[in-house]
């Protein structure tokens, strides 16, 4: 999408691995389906000390929770929107 709208709402379909958002422009309100979409966690690496946390820790803790059913640390990043540049990891569930 092009233009600027209002997001309403957002929704998951995670058998079809597809994200819709549903966007408001000019009164019209119309839905947009992104297929190929993998949810995602993104965790802040310097808030953990090396010591007691390791990419592999991080995964089971994530794993415990109910919701995910599957997670992996696919790729690594610093967050383009802090100006110290911190490292991030993203983890799909």
């Amino acid at each position: 999408m092009r233009a600027t709208g209002w997001m309403l709402d957002a929704s998951i379909d995670r058998h079809q691995h597809a994200l819709t958002l549903w966007i408001k422009r000019d009164g019209k309100t119309r839905g947009y389906t992104y297929h190929g979409f993998k949810p995602s966690v993104f965790v802040y690496t310097d808030l953990l000390t090396d010591s007691e946390w390791t990419e592999g820790r991080i995964l089971r803790t994530i794993g415990e929770h109910p919701s995910v059913v599957h997670s992996q640390i696919v790729q690594r990043f610093v967050d383009v929107y802090d100006l110290e540049q911190k490292p991030v990891i993203q983890v799909f569930t």
